[in-house]
């Protein structure tokens, strides 16, 4: 049986630093094996950035005790998340130019709304 503090597992799975990777061990130590030790296949990247925005990044990652891959990776997650919802609201705005709303429901809906405001 492999050791669960085992270097292998440490630096393939966890994006932060050993002192957190500890702390962690500590406060979860039943569940620790359940989620942190799961290797995700990964594919390497280049990219290329501009010394600025590499100095920002890493900037970044520091004050978040992670990363600049790490951060290359929410990123990549976020844009594809808000093209996502973007994506669906393109969807809801068509299908609203095929199916108008009835203009009485819109009436209804509104007056409703301004009756159940909060004053702010």
């Amino acid at each position: 049986m492999r050791s669960m503090n085992s270097d292998r597992n440490r630096v393939a799975c966890v994006p932060f630093s050993r002192s957190v990777y500890a702390s962690r061990q500590r406060a979860f130590p039943s569940a620790w094996h359940m989620g942190y030790h799961m290797v995700m296949a990964r594919r390497e990247v280049l990219v290329q950035l501009d010394d600025d925005l590499v100095e920002q990044l890493d900037a970044l990652a520091a004050d978040l005790g992670t990363n600049r891959s790490e951060l290359l990776r929410r990123g990549a997650q976020a844009v594809l998340d808000a093209e996502r919802l973007a994506a669906a609201d393109r969807e809801l705005r068509a299908a609203y130019r095929r199916q108008p709303a009835d203009p009485a429901l819109v009436q209804s809906a509104r007056r409703l709304a301004a009756e159940t405001a909060p004053a702010w």
